[in-house]
């Protein structure tokens, strides 16, 4: 039972390369409508995406997209529903709460999940 739990907690410390997924995801697949307006309004800052979310189905759809504006230090949200125009607004700067449970996830990574994952696939774990 005690190895079970080990091995459900190595997987929840995986959490931490989610974000770098996310950011990955912008640069291979990049909204278009959000880089215009990043490129019109924003050409002088370099954005970094933090928050990325979209759906498409036949009752509804939406895109959204969460940016930090560097060295501005700002987060503006562009987000889209439906076929209505793209709106975006600036929102309170979430940088700090998403680099704070980077930290502590990749934290217990490194410290808790690395090493019960080496003990799994050694076989000391059952």
């Amino acid at each position: 039972m005690w190895s079970f739990v080990k091995r459900i907690f190595a997987m929840f410390t995986l959490l931490a390369f989610v974000y770098p997924l996310v950011v990955f995801l912008d640069l291979v697949s990049p909204w278009e409508e959000s880089r215009k307006i990043l490129n019109a309004s924003y050409s002088n800052q370099s954005a970094i995406l933090m928050e990325y979310s979209s759906e498409d189905n036949s009752n509804s759809s939406y895109k959204l997209r969460t940016y930090l504006l560097l060295p501005l230090n700002e987060t503006i949200r562009i987000f889209q529903k439906g076929e209505e125009p793209v709106e975006v607004e600036i929102i309170e700067n979430i940088t700090s709460k998403l680099v704070m449970i980077n930290v502590v996830l990749i934290a217990l990574f490194v410290f808790i999940g690395l090493p019960i994952f080496r003990d799994w696939f050694a076989g000391k774990l059952k």
